[in-house]
């Protein structure tokens, strides 16, 4: 009797540690699959630091998602997501495309970095695959996204506590800005007119930086504040109609209706061009730059003075 019953613990043994292996083998696999679809849909080098699926399955974690910056930037990653926690089952991880109730990213970085005009964000989008929701067909040297690239169907992405580092590289500009961004959310990612196609690994990145990138917008100088909605508002461009509703939906008002002044074509409704406007100036190609001689001209006016 002791014998059988020897037995039968050291089954259950080895079926609790076949178990234990088989989950632990689940996470690396995980990983491997995280890091390797993103590398492939951003064009971008992709790690991640852990990835740990619930024993019973719900809830995905992962840890430590970096993805690197362009060439010729600086900076060793472009955006670090922290942590991320995921509601989604077994099944809906084997879907096409994947279903997520809600994703939040906790504490996320994202490094903006500008180097001779050009900004790190914009390039890494101009190099990335485009996908059908894009408001323009991709060339036709691009790859397609849609055949390969992991779509995603996401109800609720939060955004929590995240940082922006922006690096002017400008002259009379501090080397680095560090601005803290408040809780924002995006909802109903990949769901384009009611359907539920899902959206592409890569632009639902691009909609998080985007976002990222203009809550900070309204923290910076004016001239850089110009640089960096021309960006966001260039990369806009390239979504589908949808995606640019809801990054507006996710933004601060008076960015939001700067940057849908830039993406209808007129001027946007910054400090320059409202005050050279009341000088009777109009808008300025630079909003941040004002006509010396007409601003002189109306000051004297207003003192009762000629300006000479």
């Amino acid at each position: 009797m002791k014998t059988i019953r020897r037995i039968v613990l050291a089954l259950v043994l080895l079926i609790v540690v076949g178990v234990f292996v088989l989950y632990k083998s689940l996470d690396h696999i995980l990983r491997s699959s995280v890091e390797t679809e993103a590398t492939k849909s951003l064009n971008l080098q992709t790690t991640l630091g852990s990835a740990s699926l619930s024993l019973f399955g719900g809830e995905l974690k992962l840890d430590d998602l970096k993805i690197a910056s362009p060439p010729g930037f600086a900076a060793p990653q472009m955006l670090s997501l922290g942590s991320s926690d995921l509601k989604v089952t077994y099944s809906q991880l084997r879907s096409q495309p994947i279903h997520v109730a809600n994703i939040t990213f906790d504490k996320p970085l994202l490094v903006i970095e500008n180097v001779n005009g050009s900004l790190n964000f914009k390039k890494a989008f101009d190099g990335m695959p485009k996908s059908s929701s894009a408001s323009s067909p991709p060339q036709p040297a691009e790859p397609s996204a849609d055949s390969s690239s992991t779509k995603l169907v996401i109800d609720d992405l939060t955004i929590k506590d995240a940082t922006v580092v922006v690096r002017p590289g400008i002259p009379g500009l501090p080397s680095e800005m560090t601005i803290p961004i408040p809780t924002f959310s995006m909802k109903n990612i990949g769901t384009s007119d009611g359907a539920q196609n899902g959206a592409a690994l890569q632009d639902v990145v691009m909609q998080i930086i985007t976002a990222m990138a203009s809550h900070a917008s309204g923290k910076l100088p004016v001239d850089l504040q110009s640089l960096l909605n021309g960006n966001i508002t260039d990369v806009l461009k390239g979504f589908g109609a949808e995606a640019q509703k809801r990054v507006m939906a996710a933004i601060p008002a008076d960015i939001s209706n700067q940057i849908n002044g830039l993406l209808s074509g007129g001027v946007p409704a910054t400090p320059g061009n409202l005050l050279n406007n009341a000088l009777g100036g109009g808008p300025t190609s630079n909003p941040s730059i004002l006509d010396p001689g007409k601003a002189g001209d109306a000051l004297q006016g207003l003192l009762g003075g000629k300006h000479k």
